[in-house]
């Protein structure tokens, strides 16, 4: 029997991308979920060859963060109790700072980060009163690593894991656990609407534009697998003589700690993959030359 069977739970962002697949998975285990997402019409489109009484469509910016708590409210109120939230709205952005408008970070910031603050306060409130519930976030590698181009967007992130890190701490005496995850790249349709320095939508123009060749010079997105292949093989050369595991002083046995160690500063991280892609070859050659001076 899947441990999700008869659970409720809540997907923020449930009208595409990484939010509609998972908001599926749990229906196919045997979740009630409850969709939220602006779109109320591309949820029901994307619904719609589950059964009616597996789901519950709510319609909702989360952009408005007065409005939030009462929304949470008037939802419990209705589903009765909530078992799981996953927070997984949010929006991107990519652009160089000097470049961007500042109205762009209040954007990122509210979506990203105050919208979700928001949201977990409301429903954690509930979840304390029923004496259990479980609490996940999708945040980003974004938010564990910075890169060129993401000022905005890895501030919001780094918030998030900030928060969550310190609430985790906060709450373990109510049996509420708080995940979170941080994917890497993912192939959605989520790159089209991040903003640019100006706070429009990339659209099209996300891969081969000027922006995109000047923040990714060494990265065609028809070679990313490619690349990420000669990259780590890259860095395996390096650590052939186990230089990089004698300068940390660390006993894995692998070349993924010691590297994560020299480009992240912890011994714990995202994989190599996304530490690689995410920085891009120049930063990785020059943290790494840095050590092996």
């Amino acid at each position: 029997m899947s441990h999700f069977k008869g659970k409720k739970v809540i997907v923020t962002g449930a009208s595409s991308g990484i939010g509609e697949v998972t908001a599926k998975e749990f229906l196919t285990q045997g979740a009630k979920v409850i969709l939220v997402s602006r779109s109320e019409e591309k949820m029901r489109d994307s619904f719609k060859d589950f059964s009616n009484e597996s789901y519950a469509i709510y319609p909702f910016d989360l952009s408005k963060l007065e409005d939030i708590e009462s929304f949470v409210d008037e939802l419990v109120k209705k589903e009765g109790p909530i078992d799981i939230l996953f927070n997984n709205a949010g929006i991107g952005s990519q652009s160089y700072f000097e470049d961007t408008d500042l109205n762009v970070f209040h954007e990122l910031m509210n979506l990203d980060y105050f919208s979700v603050v928001y949201f977990t306060k409301a429903i954690l409130n509930h979840m304390i009163k029923q004496g259990h519930g479980h609490i996940a976030t999708n945040t980003s590698v974004a938010g564990l690593i910075t890169s060129r181009g993401r000022t905005a967007y890895s501030s919001a992130k780094f918030a998030l894991h900030g928060f969550f890190d310190s609430l985790r701490l906060e709450i373990d005496k109510h049996n509420i656990p708080i995940t979170l995850i941080a994917p890497g790249k993912v192939v959605t349709k989520f790159g089209d609407n991040k903003l640019d320095a100006q706070g429009q939508p990339f659209g099209d123009k996300n891969i081969g534009t000027p922006l995109a060749i000047k923040l990714s010079p060494d990265i065609d997105e028809k070679e990313i697998s490619k690349s990420q292949l000669e990259y780590v093989k890259f860095l395996i050369e390096l650590n052939k003589n186990n230089e990089l595991i004698k300068k940390h002083e660390t006993n894995f046995k692998g070349v993924g700690q010691p590297l994560r160690v020299v480009l992240t500063g912890s011994k714990f991280g995202p994989g190599l993959y996304d530490i690689v892609i995410s920085l891009g070859k120049d930063e990785v050659e020059k943290r790494l030359g840095k050590i092996l001076k």
